[in-house]
């Protein structure tokens, strides 16, 4: 599982793309499906909510399943079907409790989450909804914390604060603690 990573994918919308709630093309980062917790996650989704086309970030932290509604932690109004027919990339950076969006080399959109619960590892994934969508060029990449390294991750905090010393012997030789 990763922690600290980046990833980015090249969308491309047919010029007939439906806007109904329904369809929602969404971006996982930091899943995890473990029995205990449930399903958990961040969604970057990209969707239309009252005819309105949405940039979201949201969170699933408790046991759902894999269709349980997200609790939304920001969004933006995107018209991610600007140009369709052409390919647009969307990437995402997360690192430690920060999730930052670009749209086509944008910055478009950025939360950092410190709810309890939030998730700190886990895989990406790519969730489409009732609709169409060309991805290609998928691309996940390790992002380095040059502070806490993994160590914040692993204990859920002390973002952006050194390994403590009597540690680091841990870190530096990839054990475990």
């Amino acid at each position: 599982m990763w922690t600290d990573y980046t990833t980015s994918a090249n969308l491309t919308f047919p010029t007939n793309y439906s806007t109904t709630a329904a369809n929602t093309v969404q971006l996982w980062g930091r899943y995890s499906s473990i029995a205990q917790y449930g399903i958990c996650n961040y969604g970057i989704i990209l969707t239309t909510v009252g005819g309105v086309k949405k940039l979201q970030i949201a969170t699933r932290s408790e046991k759902t399943a894999y269709n349980a509604p997200y609790t939304v932690l920001t969004e933006t109004t995107l018209d991610y079907l600007s140009g369709a027919g052409t390919a647009k990339t969307l990437r995402v950076d997360i690192v430690d409790n920060r999730i930052l969006v670009y749209w086509n080399g944008q910055f478009v959109l950025g939360c950092a989450d410190n709810s309890r619960l939030m998730n700190l590892k886990g895989s990406v994934g790519l969730y489409i909804n009732d609709c169409t969508v060309t991805l290609d060029n998928l691309v996940v990449k390790q992002l380095v914390d040059p502070i806490g390294g993994d160590y914040d991750n692993e204990i859920g905090g002390n973002f952006n604060s050194a390994v403590p010393s009597f540690l680091q012997e841990y870190v530096t030789n990839n054990w475990c603690y």
